[in-house]
């Protein structure tokens, strides 16, 4: 891939990587895309709908962004719409 990439004359900037490879392929991701050269890694989509998912997404989302920046990436989570939707009045 990065022959390739290299070969077109482009950069790799970021990559989506679902939320269960982040969690339970994190080392081999940020690995993979240091090889490509790119900069930041991102989160598409979690099941964010309540309080207390945005809580514990929080507390994962922390783990993989330290884990993230000592690999030399910034950790990004691509945001929608109903991330932001009332739950319970708030």
């Amino acid at each position: 891939m990065n022959r390739k990439l290299k070969e077109l004359n482009l950069t790799a900037m970021s990559a989506h990587v679902g939320i269960d490879s982040l969690k339970e392929n994190l080392e081999s991701e940020l690995e993979y895309l240091n090889t490509l050269g790119a900069k930041y890694i991102v989160c598409p989509s979690a099941e964010i709908n309540t309080i207390e998912s945005a809580l514990r997404h929080a507390e994962i989302f922390n783990k993989i962004g330290e884990q993230s920046a000592k690999a030399g990436l910034i950790f990004a989570y691509h945001n929608h719409d109903f991330e932001f939707k009332m739950n319970n009045g708030q």
